[in-house]
């Protein structure tokens, strides 16, 4: 993948595997825009301890910051107390065990990378109902493709997209629900409503079908299913929204879960077989660093394996965390709820898998 001049998304990668080494790169001198992820790690956990002491929430929120400041092709030597004074990144973080992680590990916060090749996840395809609302999948077979459940809602037939700026390889025309969803009534609920149902079903899994071939290009197909060992840390690549607009259609993220424990003070509820975790953005539809899932994550499959090169599917992003819209939710803090692909998933999708 081409590393872009600017960094428009922020993962946060999480050094819990063996082997994942922290990077040695010297920070280029802060007037100096940085050329490499490395680089703009260097510079930001250099500049951070400016403005905050190392091991504190504030810390946390300066590294996030100082690359929010990057993100603007903002040398570090301009940063101001005033930016980072108004960068909550780490409130927004409401899973207790991934705050804690990462204020005593800011140094695994990395730079992302924006997906802007076509043969870069080239199974992970863009869900477009008639209406324009659109959802991320993942290619299961040569005609499906795994996505949540609410999803198969948003109208069919739906064009299925793919590539760093997308092209249409074909339709579906039918949805396979794994636990039953009247989307009539589900699309008539507001958005706390629609939180809630998912938090009743359950299982807010689906795959959508159609005729069309739908992966012409035969790339290999993910493994499925949820491990024991799996987590917590996640590659996310996802069509959903990046504010501020960009041309960053397809984007490639790190998610930090951990199982579901519903976040205090929101109307979010999880329970088993379920996560709750928190992907990130360096920009929100209102300015500065959230913990979020946004429009068009539903779907999105969370990636297990070397960081490199990803195997399987472990789970799928299906609804923020907040009580907020599952559907052209925008960005509402809060992180996301995850459902995993447990033995009893990965048995129904056998029959979808060509």
């Amino acid at each position: 993948m081409k590393i872009l001049n600017y960094l428009a998304v922020t993962a946060l990668m999480l050094a819990l595997v063996p082997g994942i080494a922290m990077s040695d790169a010297i920070a280029p001198p802060l007037t100096n825009l940085p050329t490499t992820p490395s680089e703009a790690k260097a510079q930001a956990l250099a500049v951070a301890k400016k403005f905050a002491t190392p091991g504190t929430p504030a810390y946390l929120d300066a590294v996030m910051a100082a690359y929010q400041h990057l993100k603007e092709n903002k040398s570090l030597n301009t940063l101001t107390k005033a930016e980072v004074s108004q960068t909550r990144f780490s409130a927004a973080i409401k899973n207790p065990q991934v705050l804690k992680e990462l204020i005593y590990k800011p140094e695994m916060i990395n730079p992302d990378l924006s997906v802007d090749t076509d043969q870069d996840y080239p199974t992970v395809v863009k869900i477009v109902a008639p209406s324009g609302a659109w959802c991320t999948g993942t290619l299961i077979g040569h005609h499906a493709v795994l996505t949540a459940n609410h999803c198969s809602c948003i109208g069919l037939p739906a064009q299925i997209e793919t590539g760093a700026s997308p092209t249409v390889v074909g339709n579906v025309t039918a949805s396979h629900q794994f636990k039953p969803l009247d989307c009539a009534s589900f699309m008539s609920l507001t958005g706390p409503q629609q939180v809630a149902a998912l938090d009743k079903l359950g299982g807010d899994i689906a795959v959508l079908t159609g005729s069309d071939e739908l992966n012409p290009g035969s790339y290999p197909l993910y493994q499925l299913g949820w491990s024991a060992g799996d987590g917590p840390q996640f590659t996310m690549v996802s069509y959903g929204t990046v504010f501020p607009a960009s041309s960053e259609a397809k984007w490639q993220g790190t998610v930090i879960a951990a199982p579901c424990v519903p976040p205090t003070g929101t109307q979010a509820g999880c329970g088993q077989s379920e996560l709750l975790g928190h992907p990130t953005r360096l920009a929100s539809a209102n300015g500065g660093a959230i913990a979020d899932i946004c429009s068009g994550d539903s779907g999105a499959g969370l990636l297990t394996g070397p960081l490199s090169q990803p195997n399987r599917i472990s789970a799928i992003v299906s609804r923020s965390a907040s009580g907020v819209p599952a559907i052209n939710n925008q960005c509402a803090g809060g992180g996301g709820v995850y459902e995993e692909i447990t033995p009893a998933v990965v048995s129904w999708l056998k029959q979808f898998t060509n």
